[in-house]
Parts: structure tokens; C-alpha cells; sequence
């Protein structure tokens, strides 16, 4: 068994000309600022978003308790109504009448 060291790569520097790093870095800077005035613009959109939620679930909140009353509502049984009872007597204060013969068919 032979064992080689390893070789080491020494890197190479490329120099390139300050023009090309000047347009590099004024490249790179249009693009961070652009993507600065991007996420700006999420913020608030995000926040405006944010706000219509929160106003949604209180009006969802609000419709909730309604159909929970109106539910309630509908479940209460219907008032008896009160059946009229038979007179005591007749008219005239004395006996029920009652039917003749000829009445009663």
C-alpha cells in the first residue's frame, strides 16, 4: 500500500478592473434597494390584510351570536292558547240549556 499525500489546490486570485467592480456594486445596490421598497410594500400591504381580517371575524363574531338567538328563538315551544271553558250557566242564571229532540240531529 502506497499512500500519496493529498494535493493542495492553491486558488487562484482573479483582479478584475475597478470599472467592473464599480458597475458590480452599483448593480448589487439598485437591486438591494428594490428589494427594499419590495418589502416595503409587503409590509403594508400585509398589514392592510391583517386589519380586514381582524374587522371579518368580528363581523363573523357578531352573526354567530344572531343566528345563536335566532336559533333560540325558534326552539321555545309556541304559547298554549287558553281554551275557552264551557259557561257555568245559562243566560237567564239558572240550569244549562239543553238540546230538545229536534236539536239535536
Amino acid at each position: 500500500m502506497s499512500s500519496q499525500a493529498p494535493q493542495l489546490q492553491v486558488p487562484t486570485v482573479t483582479y478584475v478592473p475597478s470599472s467592473d467592480f464599480q458597475t458590480y456594486r452599483e448593480t448589487a445596490a439598485a437591486a438591494l434597494q428594490q428589494s427594499s421598497v419590495t418589502l416595503q410594500a409587503q409590509q403594508a400591504e400585509l398589514k392592510r390584510l391583517s386589519s380586514q381580517v381582524a374587522q371579518l371575524t368580528a363581523e363573523v363574531g357578531t352573526l354567530k351570536g344572531i343566528v345563536a338567538e335566532m336559533r333560540v328563538a325558534t326552539t321555545r315551544p309556541a304559547p298554549k292558547k287558553a281554551t275557552p271553558k264551557p259557561p257555568l250557566a245559562s243566560p237567564q242564571g239558572s240550569a244549562p240549556l239543553a238540546l230538545s229532540p229536534t236539536q239535536k240531529e
